[in-house]
């Protein structure tokens, strides 16, 4: 029973009544309605689900149409949105379809045909998502693939084949002429560029009962859809798969000919009553498709002509080079056959897809990715090769086999903006990641939340912050804090790698990067960081890059061991001949032509494609029939004038063939850039939505333009083509059009920075308004920052400091990168630079609280780079300043900087008195940022003047400080950084507790450069508690990783640390290797701490050594360093080696006044233990009685927590050794009041020539 109107699903448009429903499908339901005003009979279609793909394609079918006009295929006649979503009117056929015709022939019910439930990618997302759920228990190291699940059997008849009952002449006849219309119409549709994709008996009505009229548009594609789009869609498998071309199941692109293949099996059902093929699941049936050479149609239908038989074979070859080329060439055998009347042939104007030549090679080479991906190792592939020399397509041909074995693709197109003016804008930071991870989140949470907490656990903050439409689908994940960009790249490596770990599980996965030598440096930097932390993960990476190209993070891309770099060569004569052949359906390519394009196309698989596509535009190539082309006569003798001389002529020449509004709008999208946001061009031309698709079609049609990754936008086809076209266009007319880019971008981005801030400020720079676009560039430079993308970020500050006439603002921004980007990332000469440019400024256009500001930043370079003398000049200097403004929060930042470097230049007491004047004065600052400093800066001199005994709690309150100013990167620095000073104040608890405090917050705030202090404070806890092999470990890994990223100091201090532990375990020839050249580097950089404590180290090193010479300077050095610093407890421990130096060598006398001369401050256990050790052995060495001295040792001993830290480690195992031989009456057996067997080799031998 029909339902009425008031039951059906949608209300009527205006205009139009709706009577009743005619069919329903899986994504659309077709009503039988009219038109109010004059009852024309219509037919009207809208979705039942609005999914976005839905929408996608019924808008797709609407322009389709619309661009057809053919008796054959049905006419569209209205088209609309409304409440109910997008829907089109379309005439009504009156009469049966093609599969009442086939059941009326052969008497029996229809065998119909099994759609696919779903495209590949979505069966794969669907799988994907229910072993997901599944990875708390069962297998996970199953692959979720098509062919893994068959669908359920369809309900066919598997009688056997024998030949069927004779189809009356009659019937053939009619067979014949309904087959030549619709080879007439798929020659229409075909010229205007689609692929219908689902052609069956059941989309094929018929007029009158015999007049057929194609219908259902809804899965067509464009023909000449290019290389990026078959990459982007490598996993889309569409139609029904009774009918389905072989090349659409393994994966290849696709052309007109899968129609043609469509068709054979129609033809084969209408004259058998059967189709080619009848497997008993999806499975086999996909499988007999790809493989099985069907059954001559003849042998099932002896009296069918034998033309017309072999016809029917021919369109259902598995090569489609082998199938009959053109839609055209169908009717064309008909005639010639005379199974229809002659009829007018159209045409050709069109070319079906080339083959590749000359890559065979290249493709085993991806081929053997893919399979050491699905194997669990990753990799990556980067195709190098000139400028149109199919890059793209040989990533494309070999991953969309892939897509179909089960792979999950997703695919960016980089360097988006283009080339403007001879000047690249560079990518917004992760635009690339960004548009991986939205194919690869997107499809997969947009259709079920609940996989979130598998696929990313706990995480997922980085990546709602990352994108507007992520965090939409990661509903409820709080965006991670713009005000903490340090940690913002680790924890979005966290997140992505969990991500493509828990995908790849049950999906192997490829990120695919077009031309990724214009890529964003921060999505490269994290995918090498992928590829280093995946594992076994089942993933890969394929880039295609230019050889001209390339930038720090690719170089370090292409350096990974698991990254492989294949050269893509120019083609050989003989594959440019054989590759213009293959688009001419094989036809023999004249001498005279194969030597001019030899020539002209330099190896070019482009310039190849480009040039017999101009060809056959221009009339010069003509087509006399099926496998015939030629030269066209009145283009003989200029065959040579005919061929563009380069890509930059052929795209000049078919731009002047375009009409003036699709030249107009091309224009515009070449100013947008390479990827063209669809919404943004129909702003910026103000053209109604529908017609700027209208004008896009044509442009997509003639290859101007393809689909993109991305929905809502297209590419160019080509860089080198778009480029062409910018470049020809008017100065003055370019200026126009990227204003009104400017003014559509502004009204669609929010006053909060975004990506889309840097593409308005390269709009609006080369509109030349160069106050707004300076604007624009400071909002794209705090999004950077915010994402720790600091080359972006200096790259769109130093764009906005030139822009600007406003001195003020040029200073302001040259302030925010020295602070927020130079400073963070150790640039300092560079940060001098740009405070001395702004000294300048302010000398001509004066601004005191600015220039104050200017200073403090330059007392924190100068601190950095260790010029303290000169740094505390400044500082007292700013004070002044601070005050005579009366700039409360200005001095005490200025006291608390000037208290560093007072500290560092000796200037103990003005140190003092500076950081207790800025504690008092933050007391009245209400400001959090400055009491965190000046606490911060009060801790440091807590541990500089070693007096951390007496303030133990300071490092806790001031890291308290600095997470109220909600600086947990900053607070876990200090906590971990100060976990050694701790452990030399003897408090191994407070130590203890510091580092897990600090290891808390730097776990919570996931900041990469502070990964290195966790570790440093974990070994240096290993080494106070006499773990030294651990303490080595960790102190190894921190020393390598900073020689890999060039931190020669954070190395250096590590390598001091590890000479340490080389000493507490007696080490004594390494540790001597490196406190040497760790004292080497601290002494080029001006670091007195090298002295006061490798000194130490390389003293005792060398005593143990035997190498006496030196080391009473190095010692004298280290005490007047520590001395100058008040560093008490390395003082103590350097006065402690020269008495047992002074020992050692026979004066005896002064040892003991070294030992008197101990000072007070240096009096800690761990200090203690080793001074009574000394007293120890300068007993047994005069023969007096060492027992107070050892009774002294033991009590320090005991009391003392962190021991195996200090070099009393060592001195008491010595001295307990000399008691135990002394009480057992061998102190004849000393030398110089120690046993000799616990010194080193080298020291014995020293010690044998006499103690001079």
């Amino acid at each position: 029973m029909i339902p009425s109107p008031e039951r059906l699903p949608i209300s009527a448009p205006p205009g139009f009544r709706i009577e009743g429903l005619l069919s329903r499908g899986g994504m659309g339901s077709v009503y039988r309605a009219s038109r109010e005003n004059d009852a024309t009979p219509i037919a009207l279609k809208a979705l039942r689900h609005l999914r976005p793909e839905h929408v996608d394609a019924l808008l797709r079918e609407v322009r389709f149409l619309s661009r057809i006009e053919h008796p054959g295929v049905v006419r569209i006649l209205d088209h609309g949105d409304g409440p109910d979503g997008p829907w089109y009117a379309m005439e009504r056929i009156d009469g049966p379809t093609l599969r009442h015709w086939i059941d009326d022939t052969h008497r029996r019910s229809a065998p119909g045909g099994r759609p696919v439930a779903d495209d590949a990618r979505d069966t794969a997302l669907r799988h994907l998502r229910r072993n997901l759920r599944s990875l708390t228990g069962g297998d996970r190291s199953r692959t979720a693939r098509l062919d893994d699940h068959p669908g359920p059997p369809a309900p066919r008849d598997h009688t056997p084949l024998t030949p069927t009952s004779a189809i009356p002449t009659e019937r053939i006849r009619s067979l014949a002429e309904i087959a030549s219309r619709i080879g007439l119409a798929l020659t229409a549709i075909h010229a205007a560029g689609v692929v219908h994709r689902d052609l069956k008996p059941d989309n094929i009505l018929l007029r009158d009962g015999r007049t057929p009229v194609i219908v259902d548009f809804g899965i067509g594609v464009q023909v000449l859809a290019g290389d990026r789009a078959d990459a982007a869609t490598a996993t889309r498998l569409r139609g029904t798969l009774h009918y389905i071309a072989p090349e659409a199941l393994r994966g290849l692109p696709i052309d007109g000919r899968a129609d043609l293949y469509a068709l054979g099996c129609i033809l084969f059902e209408a004259l058998t009553g059967r189709t080619p093929f009848d497997g008993e699941d999806s499975r086999t049936l996909m499988r007999q498709h790809i493989d099985e050479i069907p059954v001559p149609v003849r042998s099932l239908s002896p009296a069918l002509p034998p033309a017309f038989a072999s016809l029917v074979d021919d369109l259902l070859h598995k090569d489609p080079a082998r199938r009959p080329a053109y839609a055209v060439d169908v009717v064309h055998r008909l005639v010639s056959a005379r199974l229809v009347g002659p009829c007018p042939l159209p045409p050709t104007t069109y070319l079906n897809r080339n083959r590749l030549y000359g890559r065979a090679e290249h493709t085993r080479t991806l081929q053997r990715l893919c399979k050491r991906i699905d194997e669990g190792r990753v990799g990556g592939i980067i195709v190098r090769g000139d400028s149109g020399s199919g890059k793209t397509r040989l990533v494309a041909d070999t991953l969309q086999r892939a897509g179909r074995r089960g792979f999950l693709v997703a695919v960016a197109v980089a360097g988006e903006r283009g080339v403007h003016s001879g000047h690249r804008f560079p990518d917004a930071p992760f635009r690339v990641l960004r548009t991986l991870l939205r194919q690869l989140v997107g499809p997969t949470l947009d259709r079920d939340p609940a996989l979130r907490q598998t696929l990313l656990g706990e995480g997922g903050r980085a990546l709602a912050a990352l994108d507007p439409d992520l965090a939409e689908l990661l509903e409820g994940v709080p965006p991670w804090p713009a005000e903490r960009p340090e940690g913002f790249r680790a924890a979005l490596l966290l997140d992505v790698a969990a991500l493509l770990i828990n995908l790849s599980r049950t999906t192997p996965t490829i990120l695919v990067i077009d031309d990724v030598q214009w890529a964003d440096e921060p999505s490269i930097e994290l995918l090498h960081d992928l590829l280093q932390q995946a594992g076994d993960a089942r993933f890969g990476i394929v880039a295609t890059a230019r050889p001209d190209g390339s930038n720090h993070a690719l170089e370090g891309l292409t350096g990974h061991h698991a990254v492989q770099v294949l050269q893509l060569p120019l083609l050989e004569d003989r594959d440019v001949v054989d590759l213009a052949s293959s688009m001419l359906d094989g036809a023999p390519i004249p001498d005279t032509l194969a030597s001019l394009l030899q020539r002209r196309a330099a190896g070019s698989p482009l310039l190849v494609v480009e040039t017999v596509r101009a060809l056959i535009a221009d009339g010069t190539l003509v087509r006399s029939g099926p496998g015939r082309w030629g030269v066209s006569a009145s283009r003989q003798g200029s065959l040579d004038g005919a061929i563009p001389r380069g890509m930059t002529q052929l795209t000049l020449e078919r731009l002047a063939s375009l009409r003036p509004n699709q030249r107009e709008l091309l224009e515009l999208a070449a100013a947008i850039g390479m990827r063209i946001d669809t919404t943004l061009l129909a702003g910026a031309a103000q053209l109604p939505r529908t017609r700027v698709e209208e004008l896009l079609d044509d442009l997509r049609v003639t290859g101007w333009l393809e689909p993109s990754s991305m929905r809502d936008t297209l590419a160019f086809q080509h860089a080198r083509r778009r480029d062409a076209v910018y470049e020809n266009i008017a100065p003055e007319t370019r200026r126009r059009l990227h204003g009104a880019v400017a003014a559509a971008l502004t009204s669609t981005i929010g006053e909060e920075p975004a990506p889309a801030h840097a593409t308005l400020a390269q709009h609006l720079e080369l509109a030349g308004v160069a106050e707004s676009a300076a604007d624009a560039w400071s909002q794209a430079a705090e999004y950077a920052i915010a994402r720790a993308a600091w080359g972006d970020a200096r790259t769109a500050l130093e764009r906005a400091s030139r822009l600007t006439t406003d001195p003020e603002r040029r200073v302001g921004w040259q302030l925010l990168q020295v602070r927020a980007i130079d400073i963070p990332t150790r640039l300092y000469d560079a940060a001098l630079e740009r405070l001395d440019d702004c000294e300048r400024i302010l000398d001509s256009h004066p601004n005191e609280p600015l220039a104050i500001d200017a200073g403090l930043l330059r007392l924190e370079v100068l601190g950095a780079t260790m010029r303290n003398r000169e740094g505390l000049a400044l500082g007292l200097e700013l004070i002044e300043r601070a005050r005579a403004i009366d700039d409360q929060p200005r001095l005490v930042l200025a006291q608390a900087l000037a208290t560093r470097h007072a500290a560092s230049s000796t200037r103990t007491e003005l140190a003092q008195d500076l950081i207790r004047e800025a504690m008092e004065g933050a007391e009245q600052v209400d400001d959090l940022t400055v009491r965190a400093e000046v606490l911060r800066t009060h801790a440091s001199q807590v541990r500089f003047f070693d007096r951390v005994r007496q303030e133990p709690e300071v490092f806790a309150q001031a890291a308290e400080a600095l997470l109220e100013d909600e600086r947990p990167v900053a607070a876990a620095w200090l906590l971990l950084n100060n976990v050694a000073a701790m452990i030399a104040a003897g408090d191994l608890d407070r130590a203890r507790w510091m580092f897990e405090e600090g290891r808390a917050i730097h776990n919570r705030a996931h900041p990469d450069h502070t990964a290195s202090a966790s570790a440093y404070a974990d070994a240096v806890i290993a080494h106070a508690e006499g773990r030294f092999t651990l303490a080595r470990q960790r102190l190894d890994r921190i020393i390598h990783g900073a020689a890999q990223r060039g931190i020669r100091m954070a190395g250096a201090f590590a390598q001091g640390a590890r000479a340490m532990v080389h000493r507490s375990a007696g080490h004594h020839a390494a540790a001597a290797r490196d406190a040497s050249v760790v004292l080497d580097i601290m002494r080029e950089a001006q670091v007195r701490e090298g002295d006061i404590f490798m000194g130490n180290v390389l003293a005792g090193a060398r005593i143990m050594t035997g190498r006496f010479d030196g080391v009473g300077d190095v010692l004298r050095n280290a005490i007047e360093a520590g001395l100058q610093t008040c560093s008490h407890y390395p003082t103590g421990e350097a006065i402690l080696q020269r008495a047992r130096l002074a020992r050692l060598t026979g004066q005896l006398d002064v040892a003991a006044m070294h030992l008197n001369d101990f000072p007070d401050s240096a009096r800690i256990p761990e200090i203690l233990a080793f001074l009574h050790a000394e007293e120890l052995h300068l007993a047994l060495a005069r023969g007096e009685d060492p027992e107070p001295a050892a009774h002294a040792m033991n009590i320090a001993v005991r009391e003392a927590s962190t021991l195996p830290y200090y070099e009393g480690w060592q001195a008491v195992r010595r001295a307990s050794a000399a008691l135990d031989a002394a009480r057992a009456g061998h102190a004849r057996s000393l030398v110089a009041g120690e046993v000799p067997g616990t010194w080193p080799a080298p020291l014995r031998r020293r010690m044998a020539t006499g103690p001079g």
